[in-house]
């Protein structure tokens, strides 16, 4: 089998294209990176010479347009079947300000840093890493955090690690597989530290973590000044429960920072760098404004899940000042409701 992964870098487009030659059968993988990828069969059961001049078409066309074998950037790993996968992650609730503030002086509760990461969680079983998505979809990720894993002696034994992708670091704040479901999240704390300092890599990290009172008051004072996005609390003595509780829970989020999914509309007038964007009220679709689209950023295709940052949003559902992050291929357009909104208080409406 004869393979081909070409890279494409520039301003805001981060893509790559993968085309293996397996006898009569051409196939391709493509988007952007770090993303869920496309795939493609181009020739299958062809005549040998046919399926090679189809692969070598591929390659010249890519080339063309600017692609290039190796890369300028970070090493991605290469796709891997989605089927391999199964990941299910443990999803949160979000509480607002006064809940965390009781929280932080809970003992039963321990907090953790959130970051503006992607949710993945890596697959390790007989020896072979795999990354996936909140989905449960198969992603390419930095190719020395698959590396890292699959080399490490520790490692002798099938894991998931669940994190979030931040960059080109891997931040872990939990192992399953390898202690089951069934013991204290504090356990399986201790157990993933003792396994992130085995590794000891530059692209693995545990995520930060305060246990004390004193400890997660510091914390929440650090993240607050440096304008971090905000701190999950989970119980010291919860199990693992996959998916997301109808409410409440024993892993809770709070962001300091307003965010939310919306749905890519229109661009608002031709030639202007600006999308409208959408929310489910119900069965309903209500428009809540518009965001910008800088020179560095690609103008998102229609109905594309976006996540943007928002100072506030008023009561008619519009939101005040977006920001546009990037687009969610772990996001479902069905999700993105206006329940997610924060909304400006009454006096300050008033003003």
């Amino acid at each position: 089998m004869e393979k081909t992964s070409l890279y494409y870098k520039e301003g805001s487009s981060d893509k790559e294209y993968h085309v293996q030659l397996d006898g009569g059968s051409v196939t391709v993988q493509y988007g952007r990176r770090g993303n869920a990828l496309t795939s493609l069969i181009k020739c299958e059961n062809c005549p040998p010479d046919k399926a090679q001049k189809v692969y070598e078409k591929l390659i010249s066309e890519k080339k063309a347009k600017g692609y290039k074998e190796g890369e300028d950037g970070v090493a991605y790993s290469a796709p891997v079947n989605p089927n391999q996968v199964d990941y299910h992650p443990q999803l949160l609730n979000e509480i607002d300000e006064e809940t965390a503030k009781k929280l932080l002086y809970d003992d039963e509760w321990l907090m953790q840093e959130k970051e503006d990461g992607r949710n993945i969680g890596i697959i390790l079983k007989d020896g072979k890493a795999i990354a996936s998505n909140k989905k449960g979809i198969a992603i390419s990720i930095p190719e020395k955090i698959i590396q890292d894993i699959e080399s490490c002696k520790s490692f002798n034994f099938d894991i998931t690690l669940c994190g979030e992708l931040v960059g080109d670091i891997f931040k872990t704040w939990d192992v399953i597989s390898f202690t089951g479901f069934y013991i204290p999240y504090i356990d399986r704390y201790k157990i993933l530290k003792k396994l992130i300092e085995d590794i000891n890599s530059d692209s693995i990290k545990i995520t930060k973590t305060a246990i004390t009172t004193d400890e997660k008051v510091a914390l929440y004072e650090e993240m607050l000044n440096r304008h971090a996005e905000g701190v999950v609390f989970k119980r010291k003595d919860s199990l693992y429960k996959p998916g997301r509780p109808a409410s409440g829970g024993d892993h809770l989020k709070y962001k300091f920072t307003a965010t939310c999914s919306v749905i890519a509309g229109e661009q608002r007038k031709e030639g202007k760098r600006s999308v409208e964007m959408w929310l489910y009220d119900g069965l309903k679709k209500v428009n809540v404004g518009s965001v910008t689209i800088y020179p560095n950023q690609e103008i998102p295709i229609y109905g594309t899940v976006l996540e943007v940052k928002y100072l506030y949003a008023f009561k008619e559902g519009s939101l005040f000042q977006p920001v546009l992050l990037g687009e969610r291929d772990d996001v479902e357009q069905y999700e993105c409701t206006i329940s997610q909104l924060k909304y400006k208080r009454e006096i300050e409406e008033e003003e």
